[in-house]
């Protein structure tokens, strides 16, 4: 019966260290965390770091196929902004809250009085 016991708490000790090396919770695992890792700052900070890290049960680290999700992507030019502000859009927004300012009893206008 105590064989058992102590068995048992081997195994669940083994599951426990298994997880804590191998299991990415938030991007590392709590082994990272541990010994001081710095955080991922992307998403694909967070693949690359995790394809450097030695697979479960491998003997060397995880490679993504070339092509798959793990493969480099080129990058994208971002897209120019939908709405442009104009200078009359300016001006026409300052005389929007100048008038709520003079109507507004907080601003000590006419409405205060």
């Amino acid at each position: 019966m105590r064989t058992l016991r102590w068995v048992l708490l081997v195994a669940c000790l083994a599951g426990l260290a298994y997880v804590a090396w191998a299991v990415p919770l938030g991007g590392q695992t709590l082994w990272d965390r541990l010994r001081g890792a710095p955080a991922p700052a992307t998403p694909a900070a967070a693949e690359a770091q995790a394809a450097a890290r030695p697979a479960p049960g491998g003997s060397g680290p995880a490679r993504p196929e070339p092509g798959g999700p793990g493969a480099a992507q080129p990058a994208e030019p971002a897209p120019p902004p939908a709405d442009l502000t104009t200078d009359s859009d300016r001006q026409a927004l300052d005389r929007l809250i100048e008038g709520k300012l003079k109507a507004s009893p907080e601003a000590g206008g006419p409405a205060a009085r």
